[in-house]
């Protein structure tokens, strides 16, 4: 650690202030403008418009917390990380250094040039670029939106899998099931139990216990129990089968 001016207290405890720069291992260096370590406890508080660097992903904040012995910080007061591709804000957040594992509580927000992504809670997996919701997550882009409260999503392959009030929006047509593993990529979908697929504009809805569908290629099928609704006007066609399928003209 360097600083303009440190005091070192009898307690263990030492008082830095300006121009504050603190380096651990060979990635991680805090800058600030005050801080207060407790030797015996290795924790401390840094304050000052506080920069964290830890290779491509930055951290800046009001008040950041940080515990050496267990190489974990953390802020109370807003914070924005900053890496290669994405801009995230939140109220609270906690980074643990050895797994790489940031968590983020209370407007979440996850802005990527591809999509948008708003949570109340959800971790970040640097290592496998992975996001994991842990309430209820909306995933906002041009093409499509996503909803659950439960699930996660791999940010490089854009590979995800949804449970809990599982949702997803594309266009015209909806898909509400138990659990959805989608890949945005390629704009296909499977469904997994309670599944009800929604066309908005031909007014059909089939509901089963399985299903894919492939925008792509523009075809969907449903299986397990299958039934089609088709509303019209005030009175609505049933049809029972085994399996439906459905194709869309390109």
């Amino acid at each position: 650690m360097t600083c303009d001016s440190s005091y070192f207290l009898n307690n263990n405890n030492i008082e830095a202030s300006r121009t504050l720069f603190i380096r651990q291992g060979d990635s991680l260096t805090i800058t600030g403008k005050n801080a207060h370590y407790n030797g015996t406890t290795k924790l401390g508080i840094i304050d000052g418009n506080v920069v964290c660097t830890e290779k491509d992903m930055v951290l800046t904040t009001a008040i950041l917390n940080f515990d050496s012995k267990n190489k974990m910080a953390s802020y109370q007061t807003g914070g924005t990380i900053v890496s290669k591709e994405n801009t995230l804000t939140s109220r609270h957040g906690y980074y643990h250094s050895p797994t790489r594992t940031v968590s983020f509580k209370y407007d979440v927000k996850l802005v990527n040039p591809e999509y948008t992504m708003l949570a109340d809670t959800l971790k970040y997996v640097t290592t496998t670029k992975t996001v994991v919701f842990l309430g209820p997550t909306n995933v906002v882009s041009k093409k499509d939106k996503l909803y659950c409260e439960q699930g996660w999503y791999n940010t490089q392959t854009q590979i995800s899998h949804l449970t809990k009030k599982a949702t997803v929006y594309t266009g015209k047509n909806i898909l509400y099931a138990d659990s959805i593993h989608y890949d945005r990529k390629n704009e296909a979908g499977d469904g997994f139990s309670n599944i009800r697929m929604i066309d908005t504009v031909q007014k059909t809805i089939i509901s089963g216990n399985r299903s894919y569908s492939n925008k792509k290629v523009g075809i969907m099928w449903v299986t397990n129990h299958a039934l089609l609704t088709k509303i019209m006007g005030k009175d609505s066609l049933f049809a029972v089968a085994d399996r439906m399928f459905a194709f869309e003209k390109k």
